[in-house]
């Protein structure tokens, strides 16, 4: 039979007929997915893409992973313990844990994906840099690491305390690597066939045109999994994914493009779901640079922001954010401000008047942007909204890769940019505005920072009290104006049941179920997260 190289991986393609466009399946154990590109790899420490997470969220089971609502719920690991400062997890792995191939999951495994991070010059996550080398899994080293202490058991030791590691873990490059297989064939593990994965689907076939997966019997949690079989079917390189799923009644097509919405919205059987991504549009300001020393000023660039004309320009979809963190699980987001936007605006004018500008003597201000044309035109937007302050800004474009040094050197006056973070811990959002991550902007410690900061640490069960707290104090500090949360699109069939839209919910197909029903409707429908 035919083979293709494939990235690390050796892959069996399916026959010619199984790339045509099929009709709709007569039954309800095949989920159909359309991806608009083929995902690079297979091997969970190797992904760089959006579609490469999906596929191993798919195969791969972590210690712990995202239930619909955006909680950590526990996976392959029965429970875990902490300790009392908060720098030390030990998991305990299910007896009941195996490899599709019937191979125990051990500890190793996943210690051993950590290593791999280590050697695969990706760079070690921030939860354990603190003088972290690659080191051999001693139990009693003291250093931050993953260690394997015995089959079952696994410890985890961080640089801090910290909410992220649980999130962290949910990450496809937390997800385990066969040890039994890796000692022997290394990275080419990922060649054998058939394909070993712990998760609740097993690799049948994969080819450029379609990906299929089936049912995992020896998945610890097998009998949740309602659906038995998965079609990831990738676009023709001329044909959109609204065009696609109208063609051939697929059941989910994602990231559909917001023009195509008006039209997806009218096609029989389907749904339209916005889904808010975790990531926020911003102007970030430098509170060192001269004018932006002054709070007044921050505060006026601030409430002069109308939000909502861009969310307009943008057409997008997206929602006007007036916090500097989304709605996330059990974590709700800063509410519209009481006040009218002219009220605002002229609270902001009355500010820069008080800080000593007027549009005969105005303060001059640089925004600096990337060359990519969209940022160019939020920026250009954001200009004309400050016109009616008596500031004169000054457009620099310039490469993405120079605006992200020139942001780390604190070289720069006020900047647009996209923050976003790949979990569910608020303090992520939070993370660039912190003293400790951008020493140049912050060089002054914050006694009130760092005592919310501690209290986030020792007070574990108030700790999004604590996060609250900190966000509402750094928004009187003014360090960036939060502008608009993004959001995607997708188009979903009525007979998918069990989709969410929390930001956080990568609907995977081991929570979705297919029913039968009336898909006569033309309504377009956006569906509310489950369990609210």
């Amino acid at each position: 039979m035919p083979f293709l190289t494939w990235g690390l991986a050796t892959v069996l393609l399916a026959s010619p007929a199984a790339f045509a466009l099929q009709g709709q399946p007569d039954d309800n154990r095949t989920l159909r997915r359309g991806l608009s590109n083929l995902p690079g790899s297979l091997d969970p420490q190797q992904h760089k893409t959006t579609n490469d997470s999906l596929l191993a969220i798919e195969l791969f089971a972590g210690l712990v992973r995202l239930d619909p609502k955006g909680r950590v719920v526990a996976d392959t690991a029965s429970h875990w313990q902490v300790s009392e400062d908060g720098q030390v997890y030990r998991f305990f792995l299910r007896k009941d844990a195996r490899w599709s191939d019937g191979q125990p999951l051990i500890a190793e495994d996943y210690a051993l994906a950590y290593q791999r991070i280590l050697q695969g010059g990706q760079g070690t996550p921030m939860l354990f840099r603190s003088g972290l080398v690659s080191q051999p899994a001693d139990s009693k080293a003291k250093m931050p690491g993953m260690f394997a202490l015995s089959e079952t058991e696994l410890e985890i030791r961080l640089s801090a305390a910290t909410g992220e590691l649980l999130y962290w873990l949910t990450d496809t490059e937390a997800m385990p690597v066969p040890s039994h297989l890796y000692k022997h064939m290394g990275d080419e593990w990922v060649a054998k066939r058939p394909f070993v994965s712990n998760g609740p689907y097993t690799l049948q076939s994969f080819s450029p045109h379609l990906i299929q997966l089936t049912k995992n019997p020896l998945y610890h949690a097998a009998e949740e999994v309602g659906i038995e079989h998965v079609r990831y079917e990738i676009l023709p390189a001329n044909l959109s994914m609204g065009r696609y799923i109208a063609q051939t009644q697929a059941d989910i097509a994602t990231d559909l493009a917001y023009y195509q919405l008006q039209s997806a919205g009218r096609m029989a059987g389907y749904r339209v779901i916005r889904q808010l991504n975790n990531a926020l549009l911003m102007f970030y300001l430098n509170p060192q640079v001269e004018g932006l020393t002054d709070i007044r000023v921050r505060q006026a660039l601030n409430l002069a922001m109308d939000r909502q004309l861009m969310v307009n320009m943008r057409q997008k979809g997206e929602q006007a954010m007036f916090g500097l963190v989304p709605e996330q699980a059990d974590y709700p987001s800063e509410p519209e401000p009481a006040q009218t936007y002219p009220q605002m605006l002229a609270q902001a004018k009355q500010l820069m008047s008080e800080a000593g500008y007027s549009h005969q003597q105005p303060l001059k201000l640089e925004l600096l942007t990337s060359d990519r044309d969209l940022s160019i035109k939020d920026s250009a937007m954001a200009i004309r909204i400050w016109a009616e302050l008596p500031i004169e800004f000054t457009l620099n474009k310039q490469p993405f890769s120079q605006v992200v040094k020139r942001i780390y050197a604190g070289d720069f006056q006020v900047v647009r940019r996209i923050w976003q973070t790949n979990h569910g811990d608020p303090l992520g959002m939070l993370q660039i505005y912190l003293p400790q991550f951008a020493p140049l902007l912050y060089p002054t410690a914050d006694a009130h920072i760092e005592q919310l900061l501690a209290l986030c640490r020792s007070e574990p069960q108030h700790r999004f009290q604590h996060i609250k707290a900190l966000e509402r104090y750094l928004l009187q500090q003014v360090p960036s104006v939060p502008v608009l949360q993004n959001a995607k699109f997708q188009l979903v069939s009525k007979r998918v049941a069990g989709w969410s839209d929390n930001s956080l919910a990568r609907n995977e197909s081991r929570w979705l179920t297919l029913k039968d029903g009336d898909q006569s409707s033309t309504l377009n429908e956006v569906v509310r997260p489950v369990g609210h």
